[in-house]
């Protein structure tokens, strides 16, 4: 009796094949070979997740809380651990280490509280003062004196915005022109004060022409 295997059945199946039927068909076979392997996979993973359904969200909440918690835990278990080496060393009892614990928070907050206040002791000194202050200018500043500070303020925007409004384009070349060629011809170290005026000068009306490029924003422009 011949005995054979159902590998060998398929593969003298596909010799008797006519010539050139046997290259598809045994692609055909390869494709269902690999769809069903594939289905196997599929159907293993879902029986594999329905065994596994209740314990994935505590598996999900342990990763989570711990990933959270685990900076607290190392920087708790690192103290901890010197505070255990510390009493180590001084030989002193567990329960007296204890005992002494919120006098040691205590006396550790208020170093660090007072490192802070060092740190920054300028701006709080600035703060205190400049409080006091803009309360006594705000409440005790004569009447007067408010209304000259807001009409100083008044014109001196009304006469920069009309200085920003006629500083054209033909202005500042030809100032600029005139200012470089007096440095090229008329400077020398006795007027160097008058150059200096004057360079303060051009350099404010070119502010107020870039200022008026701005349309509505040219003030805070040419404030900035």
């Amino acid at each position: 009796m011949d005995y054979r295997s159902p590998l060998e059945n398929i593969i003298n199946i596909f010799g008797s094949l006519p010539q050139g039927h046997d290259k598809p068909v045994k692609q055909a076979v390869y494709n269902a070979l690999a769809l069903f392997l594939l289905f196997l996979g599929c159907a293993a993973g879902c029986a594999l997740y329905l065994i596994l359904e209740p314990f994935i969200k505590p598996l999900m909440w342990a990763l989570l809380v711990g990933s959270v918690l685990h900076p607290l835990k190392y920087k708790l278990a690192q103290r901890f651990k010197s505070w255990f080496h510390s009493l180590e060393e001084s030989n002193t009892p567990v329960v007296f280490g204890l005992i002494l614990v919120p006098v040691n928070l205590v006396d550790n907050i208020s170093e660090l509280l007072g490192n802070k206040l060092l740190n920054h002791l300028k701006i709080i000194t600035s703060v205190l003062v400049i409080i006091p202050v803009l309360h006594l200018i705000y409440y005790y500043t004569p009447k007067f004196l408010i209304s000259l500070v807001i009409n100083f303020t008044h014109w001196s925007s009304y006469f920069i915005s009309f200085i920003i409004d006629h500083a054209s384009t033909a202005v500042v070349v030809i100032l600029l022109l005139g200012y470089i060629t007096a440095v090229v011809f008329f400077w020398t170290a006795q007027n160097n004060f008058k150059f200096h005026c004057i360079s303060t000068l051009t350099w404010f009306l070119l502010a107020c022409y870039l200022a008026n490029l701005c349309g509505s924003l040219k003030i805070a422009a040419f404030v900035t």
